[in-house]
């Protein structure tokens, strides 16, 4: 397996490396940066597992990074960290897809250890559950059956949902072409 690669974004230095130490401690690649557009440098160049942001920033904030990345990199799960930290503020960061939104100073290091760890599971989930639906569609493919009839459509609409299922079916009905 390959290590996570997290990116870490702030403009306190102390802070960087703090989050920075914390990470590596726990086995994770981490590549810092002090500013947006270096930030959004690294994007280009890098696919990370994970950003963590602050939200404000000399050259402009965390949410635009947080956008930039919805728009080109959507599964990447985005943190938002500040200390000036409003409840607009989170409500705005989820709207537009944030994991999670901390507030520094970080009061424990197993506070971050936890959430990343929480992320990385979740990532992990969701991509067993899409691994499992294409499966499922590969091992239920109806497109050799030719249906036009609303009901033959239902039909075969309530064969996918008990395909998964250990149900036994019966279908009755006229035979014919």
């Amino acid at each position: 397996m390959t290590t996570q690669q997290i990116l870490v974004v702030d403009d306190d230095p102390g802070f960087r490396r703090l989050l920075e130490t914390i990470l590596r401690g726990e086995g994770y690649e981490v590549t810092t940066a002090s500013s947006k557009q270096v930030a959004l440098h690294l994007c280009e160049k890098k696919q990370y597992h994970l950003v963590i942001t602050d939200l404000r920033l000399p050259d402009g904030d965390g949410i635009e990074i947080l956008r930039r990345l919805r728009e080109h990199a959507p599964e990447v799960p985005v943190v938002l960290i500040t200390a000036f930290g409003t409840v607009a503020t989170a409500v705005e960061a989820m709207k537009l897809g944030a994991f999670d939104f901390l507030s520094k100073p970080l009061q424990n290091p197993d506070e971050l250890r936890l959430l990343v760890r929480k992320i990385f599971d979740h990532v992990a989930v969701r991509h067993e559950s899409a691994l499992f639906r294409e499966q499922e569609a590969e091992r239920f493919d109806c497109g050799a059956i030719i249906a036009g009839h609303p009901k033959m459509k239902k039909v075969i609409e309530l064969a996918r949902k008990v395909a998964p299922t250990n149900a036994t079916v019966l279908i009755t009905g006229e035979s014919g072409t």
